[in-house]
């Protein structure tokens, strides 16, 4: 395969896209699995006081970037925690947001099955939500009992049809490896998905945090987390059933029926900028040098909801909030690096061409990537400027990025 150099090519990008996300740190309960920031302690008085907060941070960033010419967003999510503990607590925010956003523009609320009624659907429908993200995670008692869920598999299955009848997108999540999983189980869960006709689905394989009461579990030697062969036999079913089922595999954990694909989930992979607001939440922003700056807040609810937005002007180069943390050592390596990780495990590949016009480095493929295009595991576009692991590779994409970060050095 020859030396591969794109300095003069046209660059495929997603044109004006650019997401927000928002972190809601609420939960009824803590899930034995979640590693994200929430917390079960709070009352109707700190809800309101963190959305109020929450609203001050959005508005200043907003701020920022109508100084800086910035256009409006083409995707929003809500994630958590639990968004969904708010209804018609919404209305200021989504007013704000919806008038910063484009009239297309995917608005995607993160819930709980327990907190869908027609009620709520609707409320959340006529604030500008178009979108609604399941957390389901398995429809089988057992495992709901495993991972500390509240709801049970039936009122799973009403909150997919009620969000169905009342929303144009709906996704759900689904975990497998779970303690006391079986194949048949989890086969059960993808033809219920399935019968259920959920337009997208998220499949993630059970992780063991050093936080979470699941990873305390398994450093003790109470659990015993299912080892790389299981979850990949878990995978390649999940592949096949949903493949007959009419899903377009997008990315290594993401299937989507035509015209369902998130929108939100291909700026993460496709190295578009995006602003997080919340505790926890990260965010990346154009800048200068092309390579963008990424940037994190802390995770501590209570101190965020504490916190004070300044009212003086903003310059476009200052961050318009407090709590926010800059990453300082960011390289051109750092973000050839993401890029290729992010984009590798989808069905666009990496878009060597974009990688080689932004770093003016020529992509050199080694022996690994040669042998790769040689028996399958990998293939080029038509165009010969991305490169495209099968989704059985998707599984392996530590191996292939890291082959592909070295045609880069």
């Amino acid at each position: 395969m020859p030396e591969i150099v794109y300095k003069n090519s046209t660059i495929n990008q997603l044109g004006e896209a650019a997401g927000l996300y928002l972190h809601i740190p609420w939960c009824r309960q803590i899930c034995h699995y979640c590693d994200f920031a929430k917390t079960a302690n709070h009352s109707q008085d700190l809800r309101l006081k963190f959305l109020a907060t929450l609203e001050g941070h959005v508005t200043s960033w907003f701020s920022w970037r109508a100084q800086r010419g910035d256009g409006k967003f083409s995707s929003v999510f809500f994630g958590g925690g639990t968004p969904s503990v708010y209804t018609s607590e919404y209305i200021n925010l989504m007013a704000l947001i919806v008038s910063q956003s484009q009239r297309s523009a995917e608005i995607t609320l993160e819930s709980n099955p327990d907190d869908i009624t027609a009620e709520s659907l609707k409320i959340w429908r006529g604030l500008g939500f178009n979108r609604i993200s399941l957390g389901v995670q398995t429809f089988d008692e057992t495992g709901l009992k495993a991972m500390h869920r509240v709801h049970s598999k039936d009122q799973a299955i009403k909150a997919v049809d009620l969000a169905l009848s009342h929303f144009p997108t709906v996704n759900i999540d689904l975990i497998y490896g779970w303690q006391g999983q079986s194949m048949s189980s989890w086969e059960s869960d993808l033809r219920t998905a399935s019968m259920l006709k959920v337009p997208h689905l998220s499949l993630y394989n059970l992780t063991y945090e050093p936080r979470t009461v699941i990873g305390r579990m398994a450093a003790r030697g109470k659990i015993e987390p299912a080892d790389d062969l299981r979850l990949e036999a878990y995978y390649k079913v999940a592949c096949e059933q949903l493949a007959t089922a009419g899903f377009v595999h997008e990315e290594v954990s993401n299937w989507a029926l035509p015209n369902h694909s998130c929108a939100h989930n291909w700026l993460y992979w496709s190295d578009q900028p995006y602003i997080g607001v919340g505790p926890g939440a990260h965010g990346y922003i154009p800048e200068s040098t092309g390579i963008g700056r990424r940037y994190a807040y802390g995770r501590n609810e209570r101190q965020f909801t504490d916190s004070v937005i300044e009212s003086a002007p903003f310059e476009p180069t200052d961050f318009p909030v407090p709590g926010v943390v800059l990453e300082d050592d960011r390289t051109m390596m750092s973000w050839i690096i993401e890029a290729i990780g992010s984009s590798l495990r989808t069905e666009r590949g990496v878009d060597l061409a974009r990688i080689a016009k932004k770093s003016g480095q020529s992509f050199r493929p080694g022996h690994k990537i040669e042998s790769g295009l040689k028996n399958g595991a990998l293939k080029l576009s038509d165009d010969g400027e991305r490169l495209i692991a099968t989704p059985a590779e998707w599984f392996r994409e530590h191996y292939w990025a890291l082959a592909v970060i070295a045609g880069f050095e």
